[in-house]
């Protein structure tokens, strides 16, 4: 799917394929009998109606399947961002539990990380592509917890914290970045095609009598508001309707908070 269309609003597109649809049905039948000179015929105007009343059905249910999986995946991609938010403060206050040079740099690597993954992932991920920044970031936070890991070994239990903490971050990125990727096959997407397309053939065959053809139009503007839905939100992280990086942009501000009170020097006792 062209990833430019995402940036107009969904409103706009779900209105927009309302319309066609309509459009589509409304016109198809004056366009084939005027433009294609197909003759007014009765029994074939019934069995195309038929037969467009088995087809619509058959595309509203499969676009609902396929708008229903879309939206789970939607809620799946802002629940790994909630939950790479989170991480990233456990692993920052299970850094603190040791107090030496290398939890702090391994602390400052944390901050950057998350930095650079709403500064320069998020803007890979909407253009589907994978952001090397972002793989560098947690690499360089590996090496700093893996220099803290020798300085500090006696501390068994903080370091098996922080050493869960860090692979938690390492596999919610993983998949928030398979999440980013993904969306509908474009296997489903032709389906949907060929069935609109099936549906338009018929209508063409259809008497073109406004008592006939407004019915059908409102029943096709149907399926148009559920093709438009499943578009907008068909990619987690494209468009309005998407995860957007605001979880951990409150866990850098936290982050950040913390570092300022560790560095503040103690205040003197009376």
């Amino acid at each position: 799917m062209a990833a430019w269309l995402y940036q107009i609003h969904s409103t706009v597109l779900i209105s927009l394929a309302v319309m066609l649809a309509l459009g589509i049905c409304v016109a198809a039948p004056w366009v084939a009998h005027n433009l294609f000179r197909l003759k007014p015929n009765a029994e074939r105007s019934l069995a195309a109606l038929d037969a467009f009343k088995l087809i619509g059905p058959l595309t509203g249910i499969f676009t609902a399947f396929l708008l229903l999986q879309s939206v789970n995946r939607l809620h799946d991609a802002r629940r790994l961002v909630e939950s790479q938010a989170m991480n990233l403060l456990q692993l920052d206050r299970a850094l603190g539990r040791i107090d030496s040079a290398e939890s702090a740099d391994a602390r400052r690597a944390v901050r950057e990380y998350a930095r650079i993954l709403v500064d320069r992932g998020w803007p890979a991920m909407r253009a589907q592509k994978a952001s090397p920044e972002v793989g560098t970031a947690l690499g360089l936070l590996s090496e700093r917890i893996d220099a803290l890991a020798i300085a500090s070994a006696g501390d068994r239990s903080a370091l098996e914290l922080i050493s869960a903490g860090l692979e938690a971050v390492g596999d919610v990125q993983s998949q928030i970045e398979a999440a980013a990727a993904g969306g509908l096959p474009d296997t489903f997407w032709l389906a949907v095609v060929l069935l609109l397309l099936l549906m338009t053939a018929e209508a063409a065959m259809i008497v073109p009598r406004w008592a006939v053809i407004l019915p059908l139009a409102g029943y096709s503007g149907g399926i148009g508001l559920l093709i438009g839905l499943l578009f907008v939100m068909d990619r987690p992280f494209l468009g309005d309707q998407s995860a957007d990086p605001s979880p951990i942009e409150r866990s850098i501000a936290t982050l950040d908070l913390r570092a300022q009170l560790m560095s503040r020097p103690p205040q003197a006792q009376p």
